[in-house]
């Protein structure tokens, strides 16, 4: 017992002893005799670094009021008390947070700048402290200057129509103090669900959006040479909006040449008008067909082929399209003139037995011939042809559409030469149009993996060429003499980047879409990310679903020039009936009946 005693008296006498020295600040300071931290420097948002030789720093930018992280930078490791966070103000307000991570030399602030002229961030004198315990002898200040919001006062395009710079005063004399309502089509032609807006609230939107999304099948099943519905809307005070989801064809356009008709036996100089509603048919019988014979070749003749209009060669009994011995059909295939049919064994048979009937739709048929021809090619079928807007579902390269020569430049050219002949139609009614062409381009481009994540074929190859397509549409359109157009450039929340825009000179009007986002503060911190990277623009929502009532956004701070839900459809609700109650009986909101 003794021996464990005197054990445990002289362990108490060794802590003892070591508990002293470690008190001894003279014994400890003298290891480690650093002065002060000094700051030498910050990184501001991850986008730019500063170093400074002094206590006072004037960054000479600007950032927008809003949220900001900044790392401050010492000149060796630091120390800081969290408790003390609420000592670090931002234009004398406390910051939302300062931390220093582990053993480093930076402390990590967050902050929301206000909306003022200059911005100071302020980190008084003794809360930073290094190794030997010395802290910051000097106020740490900070300086940058608000980004001032002022959007253009007059459109990109100085030949803009008297009617659309009209619009452009309207949008912007309301910027900031109302938001105008807007609905979608229902991805026709239509202003269906503008009328279900006023079924439910008794108020129309002041927008209705068009979408040239079906372009590939004018002229059949959709006809956007009626302009009855944009007429109607216009007529009745409404504004006219438009987009266009471009579909082009999954791969390219197999279309052998025309065959040359010959000097042939007259079979019939009969007119026979084929109408959009595929009514239109002309039979010759199997007794005017018994000469014929294998390879020759049975040519229609047309005039008046509108756009969209086809072709068919049908079985004089069976009303089925005729199919060869290869299993080529030629039931219902594109035209564009005349077109013909080279008769082999199979057909030979058919027609020989039931005669020949011609059908189609959107063309005037003016005769029908019979050459001899033998090797004369025959039109191949275009009717498979599937169009598309995903990048992965097609081979057409975006970059391609500005090359000569190249399938994609006859796509882009046809279907822009399409397109700029309605708005123009357009503008000639005395209408103009809010137009958003490759809408969300950037989508989830780099997220996953470099090069892909786009969601639509002009963002397929990224930012340049996308930026390339825009200026070509924009310096065609003006080349056309399309001058009734307001351009606005979408971008998109999960990825606001000022490198897939177009420019200044091009754009009137940014956008940015917006699903499922039900926090108007949420919604709030978007729209102010938005605005002061594109200050010299108004900003709009130019599509959105399933988010916050509109008031509540305004009141949070985000003042859109318009709101646009997508439309309902296929089970889905982007906006119901309570929401565009509650939308449009907002003192924010501007209805059509307040634009007469």
């Amino acid at each position: 017992m003794k021996t464990i005693k005197i054990f445990s008296v002289l362990c108490a006498a060794a802590v003892f002893f070591g508990w002293t020295a470690c008190m001894d600040t003279d014994a400890q300071y003298t290891e480690i005799d650093a002065p002060a931290p000094t700051f030498t420097g910050i990184i501001c948002d991850d986008t730019y670094t500063l170093t400074t030789s002094g206590n006072t720093l004037a960054t000479g930018l600007q950032i927008y009021p809003g949220n900001h992280t900044v790392a401050l930078l010492f000149d060796e490791n630091i120390g800081f008390v969290t408790a003390t966070t609420n000592q670090i103000t931002i234009n004398g307000s406390p910051v939302n947070k300062a931390v220093v991570y582990g053993v480093s030399n930076t402390l990590n602030i967050e902050f929301t700048a206000p909306a003022v002229s200059e911005i100071v961030l302020t980190i008084p004198a003794g809360l930073v402290y290094g190794p030997s315990k010395k802290t910051n002898e000097q106020d740490i200040t900070i300086t940058w200057a608000s980004i001032n919001v002022a959007p253009a006062t007059a459109l990109v395009n100085s030949n803009a129509t008297r009617e659309a710079k009209a619009l452009y005063q309207t949008l912007l004399a309301n910027y900031g103090q109302k938001t105008f309502s807007s609905t979608m089509a229902d991805v026709n032609w239509n202003n269906k669900n503008a009328e279900q807006v006023y079924q439910w609230t008794g108020k129309y939107p002041a927008i209705n959006c068009y979408d040239f999304i079906h372009l590939p099948f004018d002229g059949t099943w959709i006809h956007y040479s009626d302009m009855t519905p944009v007429t109607t809307w216009h007529n009745g005070g409404g504004i006219v909006a438009a987009m266009w989801h471009w579909n082009v064809p999954s791969e390219e356009p197999v279309v052998e040449p025309e065959p040359e008709p010959g000097d042939g036996t007259t079979l019939s100089t009969e007119e026979k008008v084929m109408p959009s509603d595929w009514s239109g048919w002309y039979k010759i019988e199997a007794s005017a067909l018994s000469a014929i014979k294998e390879g020759d070749i049975i040519t229609a003749h047309v005039k008046d082929v509108n756009s969209g209009a086809q072709g068919s060669f049908k079985d004089g009994s069976s009303w089925q399209g005729l199919v060869d011995g290869a299993g080529i059909s030629y039931e219902y295939f594109d035209i564009t003139g005349d077109f013909s049919i080279t008769v082999d064994a199979t057909i030979l048979a058919a027609i020989q037995t039931n005669g020949l009937i011609v059908s189609g739709h959107d063309y005037t048929l003016t005769g029908v011939t019979l050459s001899s021809g033998g090797a004369a090619p025959q039109r191949a079928k275009k009717a498979n042809i599937e169009y598309v807007i995903h990048p992965n579902a097609t081979t057409f390269m975006p970059s391609n559409c500005l090359v000569e020569g190249t399938w994609e430049n006859k796509i882009w050219n046809d279907d822009l030469a399409k397109v700029a002949g309605y708005l123009k139609t357009m503008q000639e009614l005395g209408i103009a149009v809010i137009w958003r062409p490759f809408h969300e381009a950037k989508g989830n481009y780099d997220v996953y993996q470099a090069g892909t994540g786009a969601w639509f074929w002009w963002g397929k190859e990224g930012p340049e060429v996308c930026k390339r397509l825009w200026i070509a549409m924009y310096d065609y359109m003006k080349a056309q003499g399309v001058n009734n157009l307001i351009w606005v450039w979408t971008d998109i929340p999960t990825a606001i980047d000022p490198s897939w825009y177009p420019g200044d000179t091009y754009v009137d009007i940014v956008g940015v879409d917006i699903y499922s986002q039900t926090d108007a503060e949420g919604i709030r911190s978007i729209f102010q990310q938005v605005q002061f990277t594109y200050p010299n623009k108004m900003v709009t929502l130019s599509e959105c679903g399933n988010v916050a009532d509109v008031g509540a956004q305004f009141e949070a701070g985000a003042t859109w020039s318009w709101f646009m839900p997508w439309y309902e459809g296929e089970g889905t609700s982007y906006a119901p009936q309570e929401w565009w109650q509650n939308a449009m009986n907002s003192p924010y909101v501007i209805t059509r009946d307040m634009l007469k």
